[in-house]
């Protein structure tokens, strides 16, 4: 796999997970909405309540893809076909990952962008 068709994987699975969170986030503004039609004057504290629960519920699915993309990488890289280009690296340490370099970065990136 080149990192080109790795990139082309990840993003499935990204936007997946940013589809999910979409509706959710559409979902929790009706919710919103709603919590401000019976309470107008904010002394039942539906706002609150229902944002903080939605704030949980939200870092549980970013834990979640997180781990997938984890996963995803794990279970795609092929080892056998890079031994041969490691080997180059045997006296330096660590060779450097040519295939799923911008993959990592990325999901991190939307991770941070969700969370502020």
């Amino acid at each position: 796999m080149n990192a080109a068709n790795a990139m082309i994987v990840y993003q499935m699975l990204e936007n997946y997970f940013l589809w999910c969170l979409t509706a959710q986030y559409q979902a929790e503004t009706i919710l919103l909405n709603c919590a401000n039609v019976l309470d107008s004057t904010g002394a039942l504290q539906y706002y609150n309540t229902s944002l903080n629960q939605f704030e949980d519920y939200t870092n549980d699915e970013i834990s979640a893809f997180i781990s997938a993309v984890n996963y995803l990488v794990v279970n795609l890289d092929d080892y056998r076909d890079r031994w041969s280009g490691d080997f180059a690296y045997a006296d330096a340490g660590l060779a450097p990952d040519q295939v799923w370099s911008d993959v990592l970065p990325r999901s991190q990136l939307v991770v941070n962008a969700i969370l502020k």
